[in-house]
């Protein structure tokens, strides 16, 4: 009896001593498919493990921490746009008429029923959303682990809803860095999101035209995250861009400031 009682007690202590398990999120912005989305996670991995200033240690990788993605998936060019406005106009970032304005300007030339297309992108979305959030919990909340989300884009405004429809419990255990984020605050007062972004983040993307940067660019309300949106032809948008180009504003310095953030972040939820 004294035997099982030592096991016992030695079995909590060890399962006590471990520790928690951080899962390290990629969150991807729009015109990304799958494959894209899952070389983003690598690129940031081989930057916090080989290219950051404080980078994190190899020996501890599946121990403390692992890196996973949350996919964003794309409906196509226009309709990831309507999506990251829509998603803009629910969290309280633009008006009504802002969002009007900016999908009669995506829609003006097709036919009747792209009019139609708007309630098909918000089923998506919400679709979209339950799939992450049963992602976030089954793989990593009901396993004890941590979060840590860095999301890139549009990514983080899938980000802050997973945030609002957290309980208590997850939210102790949910941290996101923000890399080239549309948004200017989030849903919630007191959520801890860091802004890691710059108020001209470049961004390759195929839409033309005067009238669409110009409406994005208006975005800086607060000095805060704003896209410039390059008139180029192809491509699309990930976090490589952020992980190996050093682009500057000021003293800013994304590529290290996200350095920082993430291993901040890593020990503060390590400390819970």
């Amino acid at each position: 009896m004294k035997r099982l009682l030592l096991i016992l007690i030695l079995a909590f202590t060890v399962s006590e001593a471990k520790p928690c398990m951080t899962d390290i999120y990629f969150g991807n912005g729009v015109w990304n498919t799958e494959k894209q989305a899952k070389y983003s996670r690598k690129i940031l991995r081989k930057f916090m493990l080989h290219k950051a200033v404080t980078r994190l240690d190899p020996q501890k990788e599946g121990v403390d921490y692992v890196f996973k993605y949350a996919y964003n998936p794309s409906y196509g060019k226009r309709e990831d746009l309507i999506e990251t406005f829509w998603q803009l106009k629910e969290s309280g970032q633009i008006s009504d008429g802002y969002f009007g304005a900016v999908y009669a300007a995506l829609t003006w030339e097709e036919d009747t029923k792209f009019y139609n297309k708007l309630s098909e992108v918000i089923r998506e979305y919400k679709s979209d959303i339950t799939t992450m959030f049963t992602l976030y919990k089954t793989s990593s909340f009901d396993k004890h682990h941590n979060v840590l989300l860095v999301a890139h884009s549009q990514g983080n405004l899938f980000g802050n809803k997973m945030y609002t429809l957290l309980n208590d419990e997850q939210k102790v255990k949910f941290r996101m860095v923000s890399v080239g984020t549309p948004a200017d605050h989030v849903m919630e007062a007191n959520q801890t999101s860091p802004y890691v972004t710059l108020i001209h983040d470049p961004v390759k993307c195929s839409v033309h035209g005067d009238d669409m940067q110009a409406l994005w660019n208006d975005r800086d309300k607060n000095g805060c995250a704003t896209y410039r949106i390059d008139d180029t032809t192809g491509g699309y948008h990930t976090i490589d861009y952020v992980a190996n180009h050093t682009y500057d504003n000021g003293w800013l310095c994304t590529r290290y400031k996200m350095d920082s953030e993430i291993t901040t972040l890593l020990k503060n939820l390590k400390a819970n």
